[in-house]
C-alpha cells in the first residue's frame, strides 16, 4: 500500500540516499568550494545540477545514458580534479608518497587501525565543536536557529504530507512530468515537441541512483523543490540585509502561510513542475551576480553562471524573470 509507513520509509531513504550521494557528497570531490556554509552548499548544489543536466543531454544524444556511464564520468572527473589542482593540487605527489608509506607501515604492523579511526573521530569532533561554537555561540543565535528550524520543519511538513499520504499527483502537469521523466530513461529527447528537458533529466538521474519507482521520485522531489525555494528566500534575504529575523519572516510568509497570503495555491507547492525547480535557483542567481559585482570574485561569477544556465535549461519563463529581475 502506498501510504504504508514501511513502504514510505524505504522509498524516502532510497531517494534521500541517492540525492545525498549525487548532489551533496560528490560535489565535495569535484569542486573547490568546500566550506561548511550555506553559500558553499548553494554553490556546490547548483554546479552539480548544471553538470548533471549537461551530461544527461550529451549521454542521451549518444545513447549512453546509464548509471555506469554517469559513475565513470564522475569518478574520472574527481580523479582529474584531485591530481590537477583539486583536493591535492601541488601536494599530489607528497600525498601519494604518504599514502604508499602508510600502506607499507600498515603491513609492517606499525599502524593500528583502531588508533587511526580514533584520531579521525577526534578530528571530526573538534571540527564539529568549532562549527557549533562559531554558529551557535550565543543565546540569541541559538534562539534564531531554533526559530528558523521550526519554520523550515513545519513548511516541510505542509508540503510532504500529500507526497506521503496520497499517490495521485497534485496537478495534471505532474503527469506530463512523469511521462517525460520516463522518456529520459528511454533516451528520448523532445518526444512531444521542443521544451527544456533539464528538470526531467534531473529527476531521471535521481531515479537511476535510487532505483525507486518513478512515482515516488515525482512525489518527493516536488515538495523538496518548494522547501528549497523557502531556503533560497531565507538565504537571499539573510545575505542582502545581513539580518536573520527578516530572513526568517520571509521564509515564514512563503513556507508556512503559503497560498493563504501569497496567492500561490498549495497544489503548486506540492506538485512536481519544472517552473518551481527553476525558481529554486532564481534568487541565488541574483545574489551571486550582485556578489560578483561587489567583489569581482570569479567564484561568484561561475556560480551565477551555472544558476542562470540551469534556469535556461529548465524553464523559459523563469529565465525571462531572471533577465528582467
Amino acid at each position: 500500500m502506498y501510504s504504508d509507513f514501511n513502504n514510505q520509509l524505504l522509498n524516502i531513504f532510497r531517494c534521500g540516499f541517492a540525492f545525498s550521494i549525487v548532489y551533496l557528497l560528490w560535489p565535495f570531490f569535484l569542486f573547490n568550494d568546500r566550506q561548511l556554509s550555506l553559500d558553499g552548499f548553494v554553490s556546490r548544489y547548483a554546479k552539480m545540477v548544471f553538470l548533471t543536466i549537461v551530461l544527461g543531454y550529451v549521454l542521451i544524444v549518444l545513447k549512453l545514458y546509464e548509471v555506469i556511464s554517469l559513475v565513470a564520468i564522475f569518478f574520472f572527473l574527481s580523479l582529474y580534479k584531485a591530481t590537477n589542482g583539486g583536493l591535492w593540487r601541488r601536494k599530489s605527489k607528497v600525498s601519494a608518497n604518504r599514502g604508499i608509506n602508510w600502506f607499507f607501515d600498515l603491513l609492517d604492523g606499525q599502524v593500528h587501525i583502531g588508533g587511526t579511526i580514533r584520531k579521525g573521530l577526534n578530528r571530526f569532533a573538534f571540527v564539529f565543536q568549532q562549527v557549533l561554537f562559531n554558529n551557535f555561540g550565543s543565546f540569541v543565535a541559538v534562539a534564531n536557529s531554533l526559530l528558523f528550524a521550526a519554520v523550515f520543519l513545519f513548511s516541510s511538513y505542509l508540503r510532504f504530507y500529500d507526497a506521503i499520504m496520497h499517490a495521485a499527483p497534485a496537478m495534471s502537469d505532474a503527469y506530463v512530468t512523469l511521462a517525460w521523466m520516463k522518456y529520459m530513461d528511454q533516451r528520448l529527447l523532445f518526444h512531444d515537441g521542443i521544451y527544456p528537458q533539464g528538470f526531467h533529466i534531473y529527476l531521471s538521474i535521481i531515479r537511476k541512483f535510487a532505483t525507486n519507482d518513478h512515482l515516488y521520485i515525482l512525489k518527493y522531489i516536488g515538495p523538496m523543490n518548494t522547501v528549497l525555494i523557502t531556503l533560497g528566500l531565507y538565504f537571499f534575504i539573510l545575505k542582502i540585509t545581513k539580518q536573520i529575523l527578516p530572513a526568517i519572516m520571509a521564509a515564514f510568509v512563503f513556507g508556512v502561510l503559503g497560498g493563504s497570503i501569497t496567492g500561490i495555491e498549495w497544489s503548486r507547492q506540492v506538485s512536481t513542475n519544472s517552473q518551481e525547480f527553476a525558481l529554486v535557483f532564481l534568487l541565488p542567481a541574483w545574489y551571486f551576480i550582485l556578489s560578483y559585482l561587489q567583489s569581482s570574485n570569479k567564484s561568484y561569477l561561475w556560480t551565477a553562471f551555472v544558476c542562470c544556465g540551469i534556469i535556461g535549461l529548465v524553464h523559459t519563463i523563469v529565465f525571462l524573470f531572471l533577465i528582467i529581475g
